[in-house]
């Protein structure tokens, strides 16, 4: 077990990593961002997980869906690209509108 780190900057620092900044508009209330990392040039790896197990509630544990070209502020998103959990197999490229994230489920995009 790791004990969650808490960091602490003002709005107006550039110790910000670029794409933090970018991140505009909210999750749905059951997905988590875990991963948000810059991959080369133009490109970055987003990891989503869903929070819920299927039963464990009512409204939280249903699929949720995520729409990249909405999701991020000052980043054009063109091709989505899903990937292995470790992000070096590439498995589909996906509809950068519509990603449906299934209970209990991580996925790495690129």
């Amino acid at each position: 077990y790791n004990f969650p780190l808490v960091t602490f900057t003002s709005p107006s620092s550039t110790s910000l990593p670029n794409g933090v900044k970018s991140l505009v508009n909210a999750l749905p209330a059951n997905l988590h961002l875990l991963t948000f990392n810059q991959w080369g040039n133009r490109q970055f790896v987003v990891r989503i997980t869903h929070l819920y197990a299927m039963g464990e509630d009512h409204e939280l544990s249903q699929p949720a869906t995520v729409n990249f070209t909405k999701l991020f502020n000052n980043l054009k998103v063109s091709v989505v690209t899903e990937t292995t959990l470790t992000g070096n197999t590439v498995l589909v490229e996906v509809s950068p509108n519509v990603v449906t994230i299934s209970p209990k489920q991580i996925r790495t995009f690129i």
